[in-house]
């Protein structure tokens, strides 16, 4: 059942093609779970990427904390893992998705994924969309002050010097 949260959200998603999709982001089946989540991610236009990000998981937190985990989760392939990192890149390019993950504390689950880019060669498909989704992030002020007190700066240009895989972005 949906939080009462959700109930803004479920109105905003009853005439879209994602709808069918809500009742499986509420599952108790965690891979029935991660793929409704991962696809509401992905296939998001601009409207509906702040009522995705402002869907409650089963636990009362931003779907955005889940999608985080399936970024970096063992229980995940490598596309779904690059297909979670694709679905909270489209997110974080709202702002009201922007202000989830402040509210719910995600920089280090951020800068942590930004880590494991530059170790996980299943995720350099991805890099470049985690290294813009930072760069969004920054634009916004109040967020952009954050990210460099969370030591994001020598992460990115350390991605983006990358030449071991010849993936890098400079």
């Amino acid at each position: 059942l949906p939080c009462k949260r959700d109930e803004p959200v479920l109105i905003m998603f009853a005439d879209s093609y994602l709808a069918p999709l809500l009742p499986m982001a509420r599952s108790q089946t965690w891979e029935i779970r991660r793929g409704a989540i991962t696809s509401l991610a992905r296939l998001s236009d601009d409207h509906l990427r702040a009522a995705v990000s402002a869907l409650r998981n089963l636990h009362g937190r931003s779907v955005l904390v889940d999608i985080l985990q399936y970024c970096s989760s063992p229980l995940c392939t490598s596309v779904e893992r690059r297909e979670a990192v694709m679905g909270l890149c489209n997110l974080l390019g709202h702002k009201h998705s922007q202000a989830e993950l402040r509210a719910e504390d995600l920089f280090d689950a951020m800068r942590s994924l930004l880590q494991e880019c530059q170790v996980d060669t299943s995720l350099k498909l991805v890099t470049p969309l985690v290294i813009d989704a930072v760069e969004t992030l920054c634009r916004n002020e109040s967020l952009a002050t954050i990210i460099v007190r969370n030591g994001f700066a020598p992460d990115l240009l350390s991605v983006a010097f990358d030449s071991s895989g010849g993936s890098g972005i400079i």
